[in-house]
């Protein structure tokens, strides 16, 4: 009798976690069904939780310089709420007159108030990759290994002895956390939208893999136990009625 208290105990709890995850699935099923009256393809995540939850966000950096902020998500670039799609990380920044400079490994952006891509040069451009530092004053100055180059107001790069005076560009810092709050939500507004959320929480991309193999485990346990039971009831009846 023990045995089966603790039978029928186990049947319930897991008929319960079961449900849950049943009802789970009919409800993102169901709008998924309805993606194109929802618009859900066109809505996107807003969340910075749900967000960092699918994996965006985790490559963040800021370059300050005099009150300015340039700000890199990811593969984007964040600066007075314009984004700009940049592939590569961005090692060094620099505010040259009404420009901002950003110096990746490979290539040196010039970039406007709005947030475009104004110039870009690398080594097709003769430029010396990868860079190792970026300095400004009234030349760009870039430094490939241990050699500086200057690069004048014609976009002539000549190797050069070191800036006078040190280094000049703009300070590399982390998000803080009130940063991460308004800047995320911004740089990747139009990044993940709500049907993809649904989608991959319907098919047991996101979420514990634990608790997903546990459930379909014990839907398996209740259906496989349910059939038993019922043949099991089904023969009880004919011996009872012969």
């Amino acid at each position: 009798m023990k045995i089966r208290r603790k039978l029928r105990f186990l049947h319930r709890w897991l008929g319960l976690l079961t449900s849950l995850w049943v009802i789970q699935l009919a409800f993102t099923g169901l709008l998924l069904q309805q993606t194109d009256k929802l618009s859900l393809d066109k809505r996107y995540v807003d969340s910075v939780w749900l967000l960092e939850w699918f994996g965006y966000g985790q490559k963040t950096q800021a370059f300050r310089h005099q009150g300015e902020v340039i700000y890199q998500v990811d593969d984007r670039l964040l600066m007075a709420d314009k984004v700009q799609r940049l592939s590569q990380t961005v090692h060094f920044a620099a505010k040259k007159n009404k420009l901002w400079l950003a110096a990746t490994e490979q290539a040196l952006y010039g970039l406007n108030h709005n947030n475009e891509v104004i110039w870009r040069l690398d080594d097709f451009d003769g430029l010396p990759t990868p860079l190792h530092n970026l300095h400004v004053d009234e030349h760009i100055w870039i430094k490939h290994n241990k050699q500086w180059y200057q690069i004048n107001a014609q976009f002539v790069i000549t190797p050069s002895a070191a800036p006078i005076g040190g280094i000049n560009h703009a300070q590399k810092d982390n998000l803080t956390a009130a940063e991460r709050q308004t800047v995320l939500p911004k740089t990747l507004s139009q990044v993940l939208s709500y049907d993809k959320v649904l989608a991959d929480i319907h098919a047991g991309y996101k979420g514990s893999v634990w608790l997903n193999s546990l459930t379909a485990l014990a839907l398996l346990y209740l259906s496989m136990s349910g059939i038993i039971m019922f043949f099991k009831n089904k023969s009880k009846n004919r011996k009872s009625h012969l």
